[in-house]
């Protein structure tokens, strides 16, 4: 991927490197990524690649966050219920975080489905906080009118 290698030096380190045993079609390919100086692509090509033959095969890759090593019986029970979840084959790709406390973060591309304890306690720190500002306001406006009154 250097700019500091010409187009025909990269041509000539592929044929040798490659020549043998790559396929015609993707040493032509390769050299047309050379030509157009897009070498560095080859992982996002390689990653896209990847997607759309999963695709074509009904498949999909899926990236679970856990606290812990999960067990086979709960992996198989998880990927049973992403398959009637998502209508295809879940490829699971399986990462451990000790930050999450417990339960599981799944990734399915765009979409992030998150049960973690660690999530789970922020929301209900956030509506507890809700709930004291507005417990705070309504007694603020009871005293305020209760004042009011008594002074009238």
């Amino acid at each position: 991927a250097s700019n500091f290698i010409a187009h025909e030096e990269k041509t000539g380190i592929l044929d040798r490197v490659f020549g043998k045993q790559a396929s015609p079609m993707l040493l032509a390919f390769l050299k047309v990524l050379s030509n157009h100086g897009r070498l560095d692509c080859l992982r996002a090509v390689r990653v896209e690649v990847t997607r759309l033959h999963q695709a074509l095969r009904g498949q999909v890759e899926v990236t679970v966050h856990s606290a812990t090593v999960l067990d086979a019986a709960l992996t198989k029970s998880l990927t049973d219920s992403l398959r009637k979840l998502l209508g295809k084959e879940p490829t699971l790709k399986m990462l451990t975080d000790p930050k999450l406390l417990g339960g599981l973060v799944v990734r399915v591309g765009d979409t992030v489905y998150d049960g973690s304890v660690a999530t789970q306690l922020s929301h209900l720190r956030t509506r507890l906080i809700d709930r004291t500002v507005e417990e705070i306001e309504t007694r603020r406006e009871r005293f305020l009118s209760e004042s009011g009154s008594a002074s009238a």
